[in-house]
């Protein structure tokens, strides 16, 4: 009687470590594909977005929202493009504390469609 119970139990213990393999698999694969979808999202960025050196010429102080009890800082960034044009725009992301000031140049990253769809380019 204990060999029956033993055979019986054998078979189990396989298909449980099957489950594990099967969902360590499932991880696997949604990782590579994330990064995947990840590496494909930046080349496109890259495609569509150029690079040059702006200058951060203001700070826009203000809450980010109406709930907001501290201000935020904003820099101000002005830039030229390929084409020689001269933008100016507002970084969409501030903090409490001021991480830069006006005349320091940093990395700009802008739409060469649009060039004033443009950010600090942080990487």
């Amino acid at each position: 009687m204990e060999t029956h119970s033993r055979r019986h139990h054998l078979p189990q213990k396989k298909q449980n470590y099957n489950w594990i393999v099967i969902v360590l698999v499932i991880i696997i694969i949604f990782n590579v594909a994330w990064l995947i979808f990840r590496s494909v999202g930046a080349y496109r960025t890259r495609q569509r977005y150029s690079t040059t050196i702006g200058l951060v010429v203001d700070i826009a102080r203000h809450k980010p929202d109406k709930s907001a009890t501290v201000e935020h800082n904003y820099p101000v960034v002005e830039f030229h493009t390929e084409e020689g044009k001269t933008v100016v725009f507002k970084s969409a992301v501030g903090s409490p504390e001021q991480k830069y000031q006006p005349g320091q140049t940093i990395p700009v990253a802008y739409n060469k469609q649009n060039p004033y769809i443009a950010f600090i380019d942080s990487k």
